[in-house]
């Protein structure tokens, strides 16, 4: 990481990590999750809150090879183990992407425990699969909330509306958004006629619960292709 990098993930919450995926990267991604949401039977069950509109496919480090990137690419684990302090492991993997006309989220945190210290119990990353702007609805940010102790469900009176300070996510089809689980944030609307597609890679401090233990879930040919590195990461 660039010392610019780690001053926006300290003072900011989050950072913008340009062109970690190739083009042909991204086209792979976006294909896999294309198939897998048409062809997997999805389980609200496993979903905090539950977005019929929305594309969404879990557990996706058994999607395919293509989706490796997510727990190995040194600039982005370098980034979530700044805002983790060096304690980490892979938490979970997925893909929330919003169709025309939806995606729209509450302010919120990712990870409510540890709230006001310095290093919180996860953090998230967000890797932009379309070019992010304003049109198909960059994700809302708010600058420096990590640092406030609060959770914007709780101290706002509507989490839905605009907040003082926010922004809204630009960054090309490619890039990763670290952020920090203090770090408020939501989606919002996709006005383009087009899906704004994502994937999300969590990671989170070692004595916090991932989603699902990746040792009961994770199958054997994934298993078998694992450096050491990245056993000791999916805590396997």
């Amino acid at each position: 990481m660039t010392d610019d990098e780690r001053r926006s993930l300290d003072e900011k919450g989050f950072v913008i990590l340009y062109d970690v995926l190739s083009r042909d990267q991204v086209t792979a991604i976006v294909d896999r999750i294309q198939h897998l949401a048409e062809t997997s039977e999805r389980d609200l069950s496993r979903e905090a809150v539950v977005e019929p509109d929305m594309i969404k496919v879990v557990d996706l480090i058994n999607g395919g090879d293509v989706f490796d990137v997510g727990y190995t690419h040194p600039r982005v684990l370098a980034a979530a183990s700044h805002v983790l302090g060096g304690d980490m492991k892979f938490h979970s993997m997925g893909s929330r992407s919003a169709t025309p006309g939806y995606g729209h989220q509450a302010l919120h945190l990712d990870f409510g425990r540890d709230l006001g210290q310095t290093h919180p119990a996860g953090c998230n990353t967000l890797w932009t699969l379309v070019d992010f702007d304003r049109h198909n609805g960059g994700t809302r940010l708010i600058p420096g909330s990590h640092t406030s102790g609060q959770n914007p469900r709780k101290v706002l009176d509507d989490p839905e509306a605009d907040a003082p300070g926010e922004i809204r996510l630009e960054a090309p089809a490619g890039s990763v958004v670290v952020f920090g689980g203090h770090t408020w944030h939501g989606g919002a609307q996709n006005f383009s006629d087009d899906v704004r597609w994502t994937l999300l890679t969590a990671f989170c401090k070692l004595d916090h619960a991932q989603d699902p233990p990746v040792a009961e879930m994770i199958d054997e040919d994934v298993r078998a292709r694992l450096s050491e590195e990245s056993r000791e990461l999916l805590d396997l």
